[in-house]
């Protein structure tokens, strides 16, 4: 949303808890790894093992992942908010099942965003 201050366009970004877990990670990777992954490129060094375990793009692969079930997840609880308050009964997952769904992934990018903020080797 681009709003006016006197003379000043400024810019607000309006998200939920989860979207703006998952964009604080990918601007911290973009930090390390190279500002292109923030606009859809690749993660410098992609080949480098992070711990050990698995390389950057590997990583990256599953922040993207994340990214794209984030915003199915958050689809879906919009059209079951849409469907109760119109009175039509929610179709598909329950919103229980949502709201665990969401919690999870809150926790997860919660302790991903921790761990790129507090590793030195990434």
């Amino acid at each position: 949303m681009i709003a006016r201050v006197g003379r000043c366009s400024i810019e607000m970004q309006v998200r939920t808890l989860s979207q703006h877990l998952w964009a604080e990670v990918v601007e911290r990777l973009g930090d390390r790894w190279g500002r292109e992954i923030r606009y859809g490129g690749t993660p410098a060094d992609g080949g480098r093992l992070i711990d050990q375990q698995m390389s950057r793009d590997e990583f990256w692969g599953f922040v993207k992942a994340i990214g794209q079930n984030l915003a199915t997840i958050e689809e879906a609880a919009a059209d079951q908010n849409f469907a109760v308050e119109s009175g039509d009964a929610p179709i598909g997952m329950d919103r229980a099942s949502l709201d665990q769904l969401q919690r999870d992934l809150h926790k997860v990018l919660g302790e991903w965003l921790e761990y790129i903020v507090t590793a030195r080797e990434l």
